[in-house]
C-alpha cells in the first residue's frame, strides 16, 4: 500500500500548499504528519491519537523510531513549557 492512500484512508488530508504535509483533525483532536523520502515526523495535540496511529503506520510499514525530535530538515526543534520552538 502506498503511503499517501494509507493516510487518506485514514482520514488525513494533504495540506493544500505543501504535499508533504498531512492533516488530520477529528473533534479535538489533530494530528501532523510530515513526509520528506524517508524521514517522517508525526505530531499533535493527543497523545493516545498518536501512539495509536503510530501503531498502525507500524503495522503496514518499516519504521525506526528515533526518539523525540530534535531536528528536521535542518530545523532544530526545542522543546520549551508553550510548545516546541523552530530554529
Amino acid at each position: 500500500m502506498e503511503l499517501s492512500s494509507f493516510l487518506d484512508q485514514k482520514g488525513f488530508m494533504m495540506s493544500n500548499s505543501d504535499a508533504s504535509v498531512f492533516v488530520y483533525h477529528k473533534g479535538s483532536v489533530t494530528l501532523y504528519f510530515f513526509v520528506y523520502v524517508d524521514d517522517l515526523l508525526l505530531t499533535g495535540n493527543h497523545v493516545p491519537s498518536i501512539s495509536q496511529f503510530q501503531a498502525r503506520v507500524s503495522a503496514l510499514f518499516l519504521l525506526k523510531r528515533l526518539g523525540d525530535v530534535i531536528y528536521f530538515l535542518g530545523i532544530e526543534v526545542l522543546p520549551t513549557t508553550n510548545g516546541y520552538l523552530l530554529s
